[in-house]
């Protein structure tokens, strides 16, 4: 198991990461699997490590990020420093958010969409991460030049932890990914949040809620 403490790789509207006392302060001392179908920025699970989880989210290329952190950290931590290693312009960071919504368009999941939905998260306003009607990435630049995208040890960490515990990650609908839960499990339920208004579009993660790329 992970030996130091590690913490999530994304800004993420409605993170735990502030809250995760009081969440471990409400959990049961004891259960058997846990379960987050909306697994978001990862604050809970990486905060608590639990040994068995089913993890899930309805966004496509969040998923992809935590299999690519998985399974091909190191292309992962390659790809973003490459990226900040060049000053970002306002430029580039369109130029690097067309190339990451082509990815997008063609369904691709692989390792260079995981490094530039970080470093785009790193690099858009305030961390924002919305989609249009067609499902393509559209938070502006926030106008951040320098600085690094990662923290390469917690990634490190991260990915051993994702290896070395049972972990399975889905891209499922929240009451499919729960469909194994039994008595004794643990089900961590933070599900996106209604707008108060039409304009308030913090809940366009993905595009039409269940649209999905895979079958």
């Amino acid at each position: 198991m992970v030996e130091r403490k590690i913490s999530p790789v994304l800004k993420w509207a409605g993170g735990k990461r502030q809250l995760l006392e009081q969440i471990v302060d409400n959990m049961p001392a004891e259960y058997n699997n846990y379960y987050e179908p909306f697994i978001g920025s990862a604050a809970v699970l990486f905060g608590i490590t639990p040994a068995h989880a089913f993890v899930n989210d309805i966004n496509e290329q969040l998923v992809n990020l935590y299999v690519q952190l998985k399974v091909a950290v190191e292309s992962v931590i390659e790809k973003v420093n490459e990226m900040d290693a060049v000053p970002c312009t306002k430029e580039l960071y369109y130029t690097v958010r067309e190339r990451y919504n082509s990815k997008i368009a063609g369904c691709y999941f692989d390792a260079e969409c995981a490094a530039l939905m970080i470093w785009i998260n790193k690099h858009c306003f305030n961390g924002l991460y919305r989609v249009n009607g067609k499902g393509l990435f559209n938070v502006p630049y926030n106008n951040k030049i320098n600085g690094k995208s990662i923290d390469e040890s917690n990634i490190r960490a991260i990915s051993e932890y994702l290896q070395s515990a049972d972990i399975t990650i889905t891209c499922l609908d929240f009451e499919r990914a729960c469909d194994g839960v039994s008595l004794g499990d643990f089900v961590y339920f933070d599900s996106p949040y209604v707008p108060e208004s039409i304009t308030a579009s913090f809940t366009d993660y993905t595009y039409g809620w269940f649209h999905s790329c895979r079958s």
